[in-house]
């Protein structure tokens, strides 16, 4: 059974990190100067960039395509699985005994883990392309981070955007309503701000945010849910009403913080999800303010990261180190 497992970890690695077509450079004109995307390569959860730059793109042409015109790829599998960019190698793929670990390229559009491969996703004008090789032992994939914000609320996923729902708990409707009024500024479609109702959260039809102080959302049996499958939803953090507990990528403590802590979180049913949910929340007001405001006047404090707890104007990325 414990093989069977293994087996199928993989298989569903080698489907994110690349399956669907061999490698091959595309000729032709120039790409067009305003059709550009963003595209990340990094590693360890982000902390160490590889590649980040804006890059042009051909309509037609798949994320895979992009990746090998800027980096050096290597794939296995007949060109199925993205093996090794710029000569960082897959810890496991071709490798047996006591060398073997899991390590992997995965990737993510828009903050959202892809659920098919790089050779097919093909990606829209803004889109925010991030690789980020990263270690796997404990078996849960991250389905969704607040690094590429203010997507998915503008492009969503696959060239489609349900719209955008801001529910917040009774006290806090002035912080969720200025989060809503910005994201309609940068262009976000659709965007509704209503009070919490445990069932959206549940069964989302549009990519979700929620703001309110943990000890309010806690009340609720889905955002409760979610904190105690932490490990499996890639959160990385240890949600208490009067602390906040910081976690490596194996789920182990690395640090507690108390008043003033706010937290920025996004996670989702599994890769693909085009709903996925975002959690604004904190300690307290001074911290929730504080992650607000983050969100609303400095976006890109969050780009690269998995998620982020805020304290006294600073950024701590998720997962601990």
């Amino acid at each position: 059974m414990k093989f069977i497992k293994i087996v199928a970890t993989i298989l569903l690695v080698m489907l994110l990190t690349g399956c669907g077509q061999e490698i091959s450079s595309q000729g032709g004109a120039n790409p067009q100067e305003d059709n550009r995307v963003k595209l990340w390569v990094t590693t360890d959860f982000g902390v160490d960039e590889v590649f980040t730059a804006p890059v042009p793109f051909r309509p037609g042409e798949a994320v895979l395509d992009l990746l090998i015109q800027h980096l050096e790829v290597e794939t296995h599998y007949g060109g199925g699985f993205v093996n090794s960019i710029n000569g960082i190698r897959s810890g496991y793929t071709g490798i047996s005994g006591t060398a073997r670990r899991k390590s992997d390229w995965f990737y993510w559009v828009n903050g959202i883990l892809s659920s098919v491969g790089a050779g097919d996703y093909f990606p829209q004008k803004g889109d925010v392309i991030w690789w980020d090789y990263h270690n796997w032992e404990t078996g849960n994939l991250i389905p969704a981070v607040v690094g590429a914000y203010p997507q998915p609320f503008i492009n969503g996923y696959s060239g489609k955007n349900p719209g955008v729902r801001i529910m917040f708990t009774p006290e806090q409707k002035e912080l969720a309503a200025k989060i809503g009024e910005a994201l309609n500024e940068l262009g976000a479609p659709s965007v509704e701000v209503v009070s919490y109702q445990d069932s959206l959260a549940r069964s989302r039809d549009r990519i979700t945010m929620v703001v309110g102080l943990w000890s309010e959302l806690e009340q609720y049996k889905t955002l409760a849910d979610l904190a105690r499958k932490r490990n499996k939803v890639g959160l990385f953090v240890d949600l208490q009403a009067m602390k906040f507990t910081i976690l490596d990528a194996e789920g182990l403590p690395k640090g507690t913080y108390g008043a003033g802590t706010g937290a920025i979180l996004a996670t989702g049913a599994g890769p693909g999800d085009p709903y996925p949910l975002w959690v604004v929340t904190a300690v307290d007001v001074g911290g929730l303010e504080e992650a607000v405001e983050i969100l609303t006047g400095a976006p890109e404090r969050l780009e690269r990261h998995i998620g982020v707890l805020v304290r006294e104007n600073l950024i701590i990325g998720l997962p601990a180190r």
